[in-house]
Parts: structure tokens; sequence; C-alpha cells
């Protein structure tokens, strides 16, 4: 029995496509190549590990090996000669109609393992922002003192103006479907150039709207990472403290929950974190259950109050119905306190995992904003 991984980061842009045949960026491909081998990081030894260039994986999760299971590195192809053994369960980044297509040719392999057109469907409708700004963040917000966010979906330029001009501080702008700080612009308070509205248009025309929230001062981004299962059960997996530039991720804090939340507890009440913890897996169990199996995320930050008086926390920026960059974190840390520590994503000749050693006093400077 093991399960068959899949690296697959062009999942959230091809949600937006909803298409089976989509060809990602070439940088996104490049990164999909050169970290085939991710999975070995957080499955179990003797699982298996698509990739297309077996022996570039093997080579790239050296670097890693300390940190790997012992994972053997399979293509379409391996799977569906039965090459890749005795998979019963299939775990990608993300589940999205690509992915299924590539697949296709294992059909036989993986015979009631991968879903069906309608849990597609429900799965993609699950992960538009809408579904988290309506069906999440709104009822945390207006149950939980010491919480603050909105996000309202605009179907046409018109209320999209409309909205923003309830916010002097400016607007963030937000495709229904994207990530990593894709898909995002920031408005000021002063009104959108024409520039900006010619892409709201566009995004409004290819996914029929856009979503529109106030700018807040953020202090910090982290997250919760949690983990579905397939009796509608959801497990807490651990908190993610990451840095990001203008959305985008950069990189995610390798320490133990106990050293997260110490630093944590100096922007938030974590009395006030726990519950939101607990809330998210109230509302979300009844939503998930039947539907989506699987790791995900809610991220999350720490919002300065006007005047100086202090932070709340914004409960969910973003609800990932996928594996995140904060699950590949805590697969990396310890179990112990150790030095801290600091993993990114580098580019140059080939995408790789960084982790980089620092100290407190560095890893509080980056990571709050203030």
């Amino acid at each position: 029995m093991s399960t068959l991984h899949i690296f697959n980061p062009e999942h959230d842009m091809a949600l937006a496509a909803d298409a089976e045949v989509f060809t990602p960026p070439h940088n996104i491909r490049c990164l999909c190549s050169d970290m085939a081998f991710l999975p070995a990081l957080w499955a179990d030894d003797g699982d298996v590990v698509l990739a297309d260039d077996v022996a570039g994986a093997m080579e790239a999760v050296r670097h890693l090996s300390r940190h790997a299971a012992r994972v053997r590195f399979a293509t379409v192809g391996d799977v569906a000669s039965g090459m890749a053994g005795h998979i019963t369960s299939v775990s990608p980044w993300g589940w999205d109609k690509a992915l299924v297509r590539r697949l296709r040719p294992a059909a036989d392999s993986l015979r009631g393992l991968v879903p069906d057109a309608a849990r597609l469907s429900a799965l993609r409708a699950m992960s538009h922002r809408r579904f988290a700004a309506e069906r999440l963040l709104a009822p945390i917000v207006a149950d939980t003192c010491g919480t603050v966010g909105e996000s309202v979906f605009c179907a046409s330029l018109d209320e999209v103006h409309r909205e923003a001009s309830r916010h002097a501080s400016g607007v963030v702008l937000k495709m229904p479907w994207s990530s990593s700080g894709r898909g995002v612009r920031y408005a000021p308070a002063h009104g959108m150039d024409a520039n900006m509205e010619g892409w709201a248009q566009n995004v409004i025309a290819r996914q029929g709207g856009i979503m529109v929230e106030p700018r807040y001062v953020n202090v910090m981004d982290f997250g919760m990472e949690f983990h579905a299962d397939a009796h509608g059960g959801i497990r807490y997996c651990g908190l993610s403290l990451f840095l990001t530039d203008k959305g985008a991720y950069k990189g995610g804090l390798i320490a133990t929950e106990e050293q997260k939340r110490d630093l944590l507890s100096r922007y938030a009440d974590m009395t006030l974190v726990d519950e939101i913890r607990q809330k998210i897996v109230q509302t979300l169990q009844p939503l998930m259950s039947g539907v989506y199996e699987g790791p995900f995320g809610v991220d999350m930050m720490i919002v300065a109050v006007a005047d100086g008086c202090g932070f709340h926390v914004h409960p969910c920026v973003e609800l990932n119905l996928r594996r995140t960059m904060g699950h590949v974190a805590i697969a990396l840390s310890p179990s112990v306190p150790q030095p801290w520590r600091v993993m990114s994503v580098e580019s140059g000749d080939r995408c790789k995992v960084c982790v980089h050693e620092t100290t407190y006093d560095m890893v509080n400077t980056s990571v709050a904003r203030l």
C-alpha cells in the first residue's frame, strides 16, 4: 500500500483556466520540473512521487536527503504499467481538470482514486475567494472579538468603484482564483488609474467578477495548516509564519510549534488564535465533508489598529484548498527547539529549496512589519 504524491504548483492557475488542456507560464513549468521531488519531504517510506525526469528528481532531493522519505520516483508511464507498485491513494498539491488529464494514461491503475467531474466542479467552487469570504471569514469576524476583515465580490467595474469608495485607506483587488501574490493589485485611496481599471475589467470578463477588500496595515503574515480526512474530520497540523512581498510568498520559518507561538504571541492573544482555529474546524467540517480530502491552509495576518491602539487578527486572508508552503515548512520543522531557520525557494539555473540558519532577532525583525 502506497500513496502517489504529485507536485503541481500550477494548480491555482489551472483552476482559473478551468480547462483540461492548460499550459502554465515558463517559470511555473520550470518550478514544476525542478521541484518534482518536493513531496519526498512529507511522504512516507515506500510512497511514490510523480516525476517526468526521474533521474533529475533523484539528484535534486539529495541536498535535502536527511529530511526526505525513502520514496520511489516514477513517470505517468511507470504508474500506468504498474511498475510503481500498489498505489492506494493519490495526493497532489491540488486537484484540477488539467491534472486529471495528465493522469489519464494511468487511469486503469488509479481507478477510483481520481475525482470525477462533479467533485472537481465542487472543489473549484470551494476554491473561489468568494466561498472563503462569505462562508468562513464573515461568520468568524461577526462572532469573534478582536478580529477584523471583509471581502466583497463585485461583478462589474461600477460595483468595484462603489465598494472602493467605502475605504479611505485604499483597497486590494484580487482575482477569484489566484495565489501567492499573482492576481492581486493594490489600489490607492485616490482611486484606480486606467491601467488598473483595464486589468480589473479583464478579470471580471474572464472570471465573472473580482474580490475587493480594504487595505490594512499588515504587521505579520501567518497561517494555520490543516488536513481533512475521508470521514469529514479536520486535523490541525500547525502554525505557519512566513514572509511575503506584495502577497507573494518569499520564505517560511522552520521552528517548533512552541517557538512559533512564542513569536506570534508578541502581537496576538494566543487564546484568540486558538479560538479562531476551533471556529475554522467547526465551520469547514460540514462544508468539506464528502467534497474535499487532503491538506489545506488558511492564511491570516496581524493588523495594526488605527491610532496605534494594538492589533487585530484577520482570520482568513485566503483559504488554500490544497497543500501549501506552510505544510512544507512544518514537514521540515524539528520536534525540539533548534537554531532558528528560514526556508525559501530560490531560482537560478534551477529552482531549489534552501534552508538557512538565522537568529531570533532577525526572524522577529523580518516577520514583523512594524
